[in-house]
């Protein structure tokens, strides 16, 4: 590939993959030129079916779930009291404008949600009682606190956002569109790249979310193709531009300053690229006239905002914390990541982790899109394009592979509560470059049939989704689905259930939250087998082609085995603890409870018989009715179920959404009921007569865990924290946890002989030991996420 520095307009076919096209000896890129009709056609037609779908959307998934509702209390706090201190607005349940407030469009449907809204806010002692603030950083609500003030207008604040986000996501898909062409300088290949990102999960799906991860997506995106065109393509006002999008970055998420500092390793490398070389043994008389100071001069455009925005992140998190550096001592944080290097079991979890980025049922990327695999064969193709091919993809690298290594190593790394591929929406638009590399290095008709039939797929797994919008959710509604369980694959649900032509995809793809220890190595195996496969037949069809212009970079027969090597390896360390000899379970007997009971999650057994607690269904908004829930018991000898009704000397008591049950050693049911005051606790006889009600003041109204210490202390677990009382009741003693704590939709508790408290944490499948002061004295791994803690 030449360097010349030949005018970019000279050829309208520009591209890295196109050898004989001079570009920028500064640039990764050919500045392809293109007319904007093509960028508001792509722009336009994204963000159009985006927005039409709209209303599909706001009938199933409403009200809004996940980690959507605390960013758009942020929102809410921007527009209305002009700051950040979230504490006015849960006590003024803010939360109503997105919740009982939402439109209802015709046949509304509705999905379920926690509600009351709990509290996620960061524990910091450096402000005031009176002032409250997110464990998120402000940067989305930013974004969106524009359009929440337009929609408010017409009452409609929710779905304003949402728009927002289908113009972000609009946005990501344009700039799809062009780095496709800037690398190919084809226009078909540009938007067959364009269509099978734009309409198919990750990025479709997320631009009707309140997540983080697309406008991250974009900001990367727009400056890593900004850079790659070389420095001297930028004016003032872009690199500007660019310089804000790098800087925005970890007002977005702080796990992305990586990319923000790949990014700026970038931005570096291309300015020092693009300043004029002059020889120490030129006359001076004859040298180049001295460029310092317009070369520091472009690089202050883009570094201005960098530092700016680097300054004031320091400055609000003085603000919060008392530090620049947000605390990261409160229990849990320390196992919040499984690196590769820190023992056994946590290269284990990396390893597992990394195949479900990609493989698992639920949140996997290639299993609703595999037309992302082909972005290996494109890694192949940019190798053997050149040194601009080689710099584009090393650069990738840096930007991308930091970033991805963390998610790796998080053990949320599935998002927990979301539609699948989260943490992946941030990089997938990058993926248009190796896409479009492979579509023209590798012109056989049977790799494009192959990319059209993976693309189609994702095409098919997206209309799904819009079908039935609660979909995107993989996360089983069991009030619609009760036969699949909590955590299932929403697509594959319907594939196997309602689709015309019933295939059961759920045996064969794997799931690495919940695996099923008898298939896991098998079904992971074949896999990673079939994406082997698929990979090389396709480097082959491209190498078919002859050894282009850097053959020497060309995988041979050593690579390849090299790269099964890998795989194999891959394969061996996520499935060792399946492979060894182990004890199974057997099921002697199965009841059936003859009543759907809605969200039940506490047990406990006394006199032969089982004690039911459950919360009771929620209405169409996902609010939990109240009175509904109960506590019933069952009989396993004759099969009978029958709702208990608590009476106390004064009369029936209500129930208010009943979370757990436990048996106390004076042979009493302790009944965690949630109500108000001392309907919070209600100590009960076998019959329902209630012998004491008792106050749990600091707690949730929707905790799900209950735990009785042996000197007669009380705990209880909400969403985030741990509450301890005196065996009175009354305000809590202490509380410990909290989302910057690892704590995420904690649930069960129990307290063994010796006092040590035991916590169940289904989020990331760990049962967690304190002991009364609320130290962390050990962490379990285990293989399903864990719900209710039951004493032996």
């Amino acid at each position: 590939m030449t360097s010349s520095g030949h005018s970019l307009e000279e050829s309208p076919r520009a591209g890295v993959l196109a050898p004989r096209t001079p570009i920028a000896p500064d640039a990764d890129l050919a500045r392809a030129p293109i007319g904007r009709l093509w960028l508001f056609s792509c722009f336009g037609a994204a963000f159009l079916l985006y927005v039409s779908f709209l209303p599909r959307f706001l009938r199933y998934c409403s009200p809004p779930s996940g980690d959507q509702p605390f960013y758009l209390m942020d929102t809410v706090s921007l527009v209305q009291d002009h700051d950040l201190n979230l504490r006015n607005n849960y006590d003024n349940h803010d939360e109503e404008k997105f919740f009982s407030l939402a439109p209802h469009p015709p046949g509304f449907v509705g999905m379920s949600v926690p509600s009351p809204l709990g509290r996620q806010l960061s524990d910091s002692k450096a402000r005031p009682a009176s002032e409250q603030y997110s464990v998120h950083p402000p940067g989305l609500p930013v974004l969106l606190a524009p359009a929440w003030a337009i929609g408010g207008m017409l009452r409609l604040w929710w779905p304003a956002t949402i728009v927002a986000m289908s113009a972000i996501g609009a946005l990501a898909a344009l700039n799809v569109f062009l780095l496709a062409f800037e690398v190919t300088g084809r226009r078909d290949i540009a938007l067959a790249v364009w269509a099978a990102i734009a309409f198919s999960n990750p990025l479709m799906t997320y631009s009707y979310l309140i997540f983080s991860e697309l406008p991250t997506g974009l900001l990367l995106i727009y400056a890593f193709r900004r850079l790659a065109l070389g420095w001297r393509s930028n004016g003032p006002m872009r690199l500007l531009l660019t310089g804000a999008c790098i800087g925005y970055i970890p007002w977005l998420a702080w796990r992305c300053v990586p990319i923000a500092m790949g990014l700026g390793a970038y931005a570096a490398w291309q300015w020092r690229r693009a300043r004029p070389k002059v020889r120490a043994k030129t006359p001076a008389r004859r040298r180049l006239p001295n460029v310092a100071g317009p070369a520091l001069l472009s690089a202050s455009w883009l570094a201005a905002p960098i530092g700016a925005s680097g300054a004031l992140v320091l400055a609000f998190d003085l603000f919060r914390f008392g530090t620049p550096w947000p605390s990261s001592s409160e229990p849990g944080a320390a196992v919040a990541f499984s690196w590769p290097w820190a023992g056994r079991d946590s290269l284990f979890h990396f390893v597992t982790n990394s195949l479900g980025l990609l493989f698992d049922v639920q949140w996997g990327l290639l299993t609703y899109a595999p037309v992302y695999l082909l972005s290996a064969v494109g890694f192949v193709a940019l190798l053997r394009a050149g040194p601009a091919g080689r710099r584009l993809l090393g650069w990738m690298a840096v930007c991308s592979l930091p970033y991805l290594l963390l998610v790796m190593a998080f053990s949320s790394w599935n998002g927990i509560w979301c539609p699948p591929a989260r943490y992946q929406t941030t990089l997938v638009p990058l993926l248009a470059a190796p896409l479009a590399a492979s579509l023209h290095a590798c012109r056989s008709r049977l790799y494009w049939s192959l990319f059209g039939l993976l693309a189609a797929w994702g095409f098919g797994a997206m209309a799904i989704m819009l079908h039935d919008p609660i979909r995107m959710w993989p996360v089983s509604d069991t009030s619609r689905v009760p036969w699949t369980g909590l955590f299932s694959g929403g697509v594959f649900d319907w594939l196997a259930r309602e689709s015309p032509v019933h295939f059961d995809l759920r045996r064969v793809i794997p799931s690495f939250m919940t695996p099923d220890q008898a298939t896991q190595s098998i079904a992971t195996g074949v896999l990673l087998a079939a994406a082997f496969g698929v990979v090389f037949l396709c480097v082959r069809l491209l190498l078919r082609r002859g050894p282009g212009p850097a053959s020497a970079h060309t995988l041979g027969g050593a690579g390849w085995v090299g790269a099964a090597a890998v795989i194999g390896s891959v394969w061996y360390l996520a499935n060792a603890p399946y492979l060894r000899s182990r004890t199974e379970l057997v099921e002697r007997q199965r009841w059936i409870v003859p009543k759907h009971l809605a969200e039940a999650h506490g047990m406990a057994y006394l006199d032969g018989k089982l004690y039911i607690a459950s919360l009771g269904p929620r209405s169409a908004v996902g609010v939990l009715q109240a009175g509904a829930g109960e506590l019933g018991v069952f009989d396993p000898a004759t099969g009978a179920y029958a709702r208990l009704q608590p009476v106390s000397p004064q009369g029936i008591l209500p129930y208010s959404y009943p979370g757990d049950v436990k048996t106390g050693p004076d042979h009493l049911l302790y009944l965690l009921n949630n109500g108000p005051a001392d309907q919070a606790l209600y100590v009960m006889r076998p019959d329902g007569q209630v012998v004491r009600q008792v106050a749990l003041d600091g707690k949730s109204p929707i905790a799900l865990g209950f735990g009785l210490a042996p000197d007669g202390e009380l705990y209880a677990t909400d969403m985030g924290h741990v509450h301890r009382f005196a065996p009175g009741g009354g305000r809590e003693m202490a509380a410990w946890g909290g989302p910057r704590g690892n704590f995420n939709n904690i649930a069960g508790v129990t307290v063994g002989s010796d006092g040590i408290v035991y916590v169940a944490g289904p989020s990331e499948k760990r049962i967690h030991e304190f002991d009364r002061r609320g130290r962390v004295l050990r962490t379990v791994e285990v293989s399903s996420p864990p719900w209710q803690m039951v004493e032996a």
